[in-house]
């Protein structure tokens, strides 16, 4: 172990885990027990359970050994003896012979049970010898962090080396099922459930209705809960999710229960071991640099997700997700069925009650609304939507149980209210479904490579990746593990090297790994890194990724040879044979890019891990310090070279790029915006996001957004008129600031540039109570005080920015101004007025 050599063949050993036992489901085991249930599928895909001793373990520190029993050894070797339980030392030198003093004071003993015991008796030792392992608030060594533990099922899965999932090529080869309440409010405890939905990756779907008025509903509504848990247990899945189920659908059908002198645990037990429940101790979802607390649902031996949760992760390392509702996401990440139904809230209780009327719809696109042959159809409802018709006779015949649209000339099916919602809810499913394989499938791939539960795995940090990496390594080579330490702020980029402006043709410029490969590049180590294991872990695994990115790219280029085989195919059965065969190469397609996205997520997460502090044992903050240094080296050697003439001190460089440098400022979707339209001449203010063309989005291969066309408008800058390049948006998780002077206010980022009335730039932190900002010097008002109440305009606002100065001031003199300012825009809007007022009288 002194000189170990780190091989491809050691690494690839060490993240499959070396315990050979595959379809593991899940792990189970409280902190009273002494056995590990192993939930496992067995080769005929049945369920069942495999028991197995665990024997606890925990780093501690050297002072810490010393101090049990009151520093009496004779004492703690005699209770030691009595409890079965062992103590090592660890090794704390490199190879080099040196110690580090992180690792002479840190964790370079390890206590561990000689026999199979439970946790708690474990513990038990440690609070007889006076240094508890997870100390109170009155114990002597509360807040010293005096030992590293983590959960009995971790401690297993390290100890043992056994992974979850193995065996399992894909996340859809679990049996996953999905979950959704319709209710009638949003209040468990006045509101009902109307309907449960059930659905599974494996076929199977059921609408469970909840009928009835008063009493009888609400003893149908109990009998529902549980016809869903029978289904449950009859489907046996591996995964149970929902879509922001664990803050709304398990704890309303806890309270629902609850109105019937049960709750979930009480109502469950017979049907599941130990039953459902809610945790009284909160869970942390980490959500990049946030966090956010929880009560997770417990379901033994079955995985509880939530995929609101995974998109709310993705959120927070890609800006361009703006929200994690359902509707949204499934049309982002272009998941939407193609004849998706639409309920809208309001509607889906009357709808699913109306037994009175027919309705139309349409299985091709998902369309519906109320039938009436009897109607003229001036105010219909289409997908909840009010659209309005002037139609003197009826829109429809009938066919063959059919109905035509003559406006649409569409065919509709008749069905039941019912049907629609019923529809619509089973839609929510299967999106519920796509979406959450998508944004977790990630983690199922982290997690056979981890000693961590799947369930922890979909709410951890990338620190806590790096963390039970290292701890895993240290466990199974017997290293001591390093001091913690505390994180501290270090400088970032250094936007100065950029310029400010106005710049029409633009390029951008990034580098391929940038932090991780100046990692490897420059030999940036850590002296706790005692085998120097992180950056042979590290080189493994970018190297992994670029060669599954290569087979990804090998199968893609082979399916669409195939699609052009297809395209060109007239025989019937070689055209399915061919299609066949593309569906599993692009299968193995998809397969390869998961595993790559997975191992990105982990060489991502590194640097932020080196510079996390405490929450990654390893850390160092000086190597985080000095990668982010040699980073804005890199940014200043882009720039030069980018930016310099092609000969360099009589060397030819090649071309001659000329490019200028600059910075990119983000301001909050609100900002009010001048623009002045092309074919009018009339100014208006508008919100940036008012701007974007959602039909033309652009997205590159970092999944930004871009709207590139073409505006019939300019956009007032610094610099006057300009026609728009493009615009683009994205998400941030910076402090937001907000400047306000007068009527005047803008939302900004911390880094983002200002200007004082000297022109100097100046960030929202340099601003003062002297500080007078910039505006606009040029003239806008003077040429667009020309409509009056004879110009027609739609827009009451582009009349009023543009009306002469008699309609400004008739509107601010007879309206209450203070109506109109409750947005950035009318705030602006009103100012504006106000200005060209301002200034005719002084003309």
């Amino acid at each position: 172990m002194e000189n170990k050599q780190i091989t491809k063949e050691v690494i690839d050993a060490f993240f499959a885990g070396h315990d050979p036992m595959e379809r593991i489901i899940k792990f189970e085991c409280g902190y009273d027990e002494d056995k590990v249930s192993i939930i496992y599928r067995n080769e005929k895909g049945e369920k069942r359970i495999k028991r197995e001793g665990f024997k606890p373990f925990v780093w501690t520190k050297k002072k810490t050994a010393q101090a049990l029993f009151g520093g009496d050894r004779e004492v703690t070797k005699r209770m030691m003896a009595k409890y079965h339980i062992g103590c090592r030392a660890l090794r704390m030198h490199r190879n080099d012979g040196t110690i580090p003093e992180r690792m002479e004071n840190g964790y370079n003993l390890m206590f561990y049970a000689k026999e199979a015991m439970s946790f708690s008796t474990f513990m038990s030792f440690f609070e007889k010898g006076g240094r508890p392992i997870y100390p109170k608030q009155r114990d002597e060594n509360y807040g010293l962090k005096e030992y590293i533990c983590v959960s009995p099922v971790e401690q297993f899965m390290i100890a043992t080396g056994k992974r979850q999932f193995k065996g399992y090529d894909d996340y859809n080869d679990l049996v996953r099922v999905q979950w959704d309440l319709e209710t009638t409010g949003l209040n468990a405890e006045k509101d009902m459930i109307d309907q449960i939905g059930i659905r599974s990756n494996k076929g199977f779907e059921k609408v469970i209705s909840v009928t009835g008025e008063g009493e009888e509903k609400f003893d149908n509504e109990t009998r529902a809960i549980g016809e869903q848990f029978g289904i449950f247990r009859e489907l046996q899945p591996d995964v149970v999710s929902g879509h922001n189920s664990e803050n709304f659908d398990w704890p309303f059908e806890d309270i629902r229960l609850k109105k019937r002198g049960f709750d979930l645990k009480s109502f469950t037990d017979g049907t599941f071991r130990r039953g459902i429940y809610k945790k009284k101790k909160q869970s942390v979802l980490k959500l990049g640099g946030e966090m956010e607390y929880y009560y997770p649902t417990v379901m033994w031996g079955h995985n509880i997700t939530d995929s609101m949760f995974a998109v709310r992760r993705a959120m927070a390392v890609n800006s361009n997700i703006k929200s994690a509702n359902l509707k949204y996401i499934t049309k982002y990440s272009k998941l939407n069925k193609d004849n998706r139904v639409y309920v809208p809230g309001k509607l889906i209780s009357q709808t699913w009650k109306d037994k009175e009327n027919m309705y139309l719809f349409n299985d091709e696109n998902g369309q519906w609304l109320k039938y009436d042959p009897n109607r003229t159809y001036q105010d219909e409802v289409k997908n909840g939507v009010e659209i309005h018709y002037d139609i003197p006779v009826s829109r429809y015949h009938e066919e063959d149980g059919r109905v035509f649209d003559k406006l649409d000339e569409t065919w509709y099916t008749l069905v039941t209210g019912e049907y629609i919602v019923k529809r619509y809810l089973l839609d929510d499913l299967w999106e519920t479904d796509k979406v959450e394989y998508k944004y977790n499938v990630t983690n199922f791939f982290i997690c056979k490579m981890l000693p961590v539960p799947f369930e922890k795995c979909c709410t951890m940090g990338t620190a806590a990746v790096w963390k039970y990496i290292m701890l895993t390594w240290s466990y199974e080579n017997g290293l001591a593990i390093p001091q913690l330490i505390d994180t501290k702020k270090f400088t970032g980029g250094l936007s100065r090297l950029l310029k400010c402006g106005f710049i029409k043709k633009q390029a951008k410029l990034d580098f391929n790994s940038l932090y991780p490969s100046i990692i490897l590049t420059f030999g940036i180590r850590t002296e706790v890194d005692l085998q120097d294991t992180m950056p042979n872990l590290l080189e493994y695994l970018l190297t992994q990724r670029e060669y599954y990115k290569d087979l990804k790219k090998k199968k893609i280029k082979e399916s669409e040879a195939l699609a052009k085989e297809i395209e060109n195919t007239t025989d019937k059965k070689k055209r399915e044979e061919l299609e066949h065969k593309k569906k599993e190469i692009d299968a193995i397609a998809n397969l390869y890019d998961n595993t790559q996205t997975c191992i990105k997520l982990i060489c991502n997460g590194f640097f932020g891990s080196y510079g996390s502090g405490q929450p990654f044992p390893h850390s160092d903050i000086l190597c985080a310090e000095q990668t982010t240094c040699i980073g804005r080296q890199a940014l200043r050697l882009m720039i030069h070279h980018f930016s310099n003439l092609s000969k360099y001190n009589g060397a030819n460089l090649g071309e001659e790029y000329n490019y200028v440098p600059v910075v990119g400022d983000s301001f909050t979707w609100d900002t009010p915006l001048f623009i002045k339209y092309n074919d009018t001449g009339l100014i208006d203010i508008q919100p940036i996001a008012a701007l974007i063309n959602h039909d033309e989005i652009k997205v590159d291969a970092l999944g930004r957004e871009y709207d590139y066309s073409k505006k019939n408008y300019k956009v007032l800058c610094r610099s006057g008129w300009v026609e728009p390049s493009y615009i683009y948006r994205h998400k941030t998780d910076k402090p937001i600031y907000r400047v306000e002077e007068g009527d005047m206010m803008v939302d900004v980022t911390k880094d983002h540039s200002l200007f004082n009335d000297m022109g100097e730039k100046i960030t929202p932190e340099e601003i003062t109570e002297n500080t007078r900002l910039e505006y606009y010097k040029g003239d806008i008002f003077t040429d667009f005080n020309s409509l009056t109440k004879n110009n027609s305009t739609n827009d009451s606002w582009l009349f009023l920015l543009n009306a002469s100065i008699d309609i400004k001031k008739q509107f601010i003199e007879s309206t209450s101004i203070k109506n109109f300012m409750y947005t950035k825009v009318n705030k602006a809007r009103i100012l504006f007025i106000k200005n060209c007022i301002e200034k005719s009288e002084k003309n």
